[in-house]
């Protein structure tokens, strides 16, 4: 062999080096491409539920204020039944309906209070939140589990794609950077073999 020979050759673990990086690197900015698109829309949904919100309670003043000028038009014309005595089917007939309207806007005054209730008592914690649910399933599918203890993230069990190879990862004893690495390399392993 030639000394160029045995030089393209010394080249081919960086070579290779170079191509798990590479492949790592996609992977993470499809990974990152996909958190700005989930954001995006959280986003978008957060808007939503706010102008739900403000809808429902603007609504909701909005029958406040329609049953209150319901109810004293409802005291005037009692008032005015015990005053006259009259006792007219015609005055009957307007007590009913107003009766009618206020049971009504009592239901309806019901229904958005509970729509508003359910739209305050609504979170956005980060368990609640679609997108981490979508990132842990992505790492999961990856073959990267998990394993919490303390409420924290301190060890991880990683799979290699065909199941073939396992191992757990003590996350704590090494540099993120180191971390990333390896699980990288491992995780690659399994892609290529």
């Amino acid at each position: 062999m030639s000394e160029e020979e045995d030089k393209r050759f010394a080249d081919l673990p960086q070579v290779e080096q170079l191509l798990e990086d590479f492949k790592a690197l996609k992977i993470l900015k499809e990974i990152e491409e996909t958190q700005r698109n989930i954001d995006h829309e959280m986003q978008e949904y957060e808007q939503r539920h706010v102008e739900q919100l403000q809808s429902s309670q603007s609504e909701l003043e909005r029958l406040k204020a329609k049953e209150a000028n319901v109810i004293e038009e409802y005291k005037i014309m009692l008032e005015r039944d015990k005053q006259t005595k009259l006792g007219n089917e015609s005055m009957e007939e307007n007590i009913q309906q107003l009766d009618v309207q206020i049971a009504e806007l009592q239901r309806e005054k019901e229904s958005l209070m509970k729509q508003v209730q359910a739209l305050r008592e609504e979170e956005f914690s980060p368990t609640n939140i679609p997108s981490t649910e979508l990132t842990l399933a992505l790492f999961e599918g990856l073959g990267v589990k998990p394993v919490m203890e303390d409420g924290q993230v301190k060890k991880l069990i990683l799979e290699t794609q065909d199941k073939s190879n396992s191992c757990i990862f003590d996350v704590t004893e090494r540099s993120a950077s180191y971390n990333t690495s390896f699980i990288w390399k491992f995780l690659a392993k399994g892609l290529d073999e």
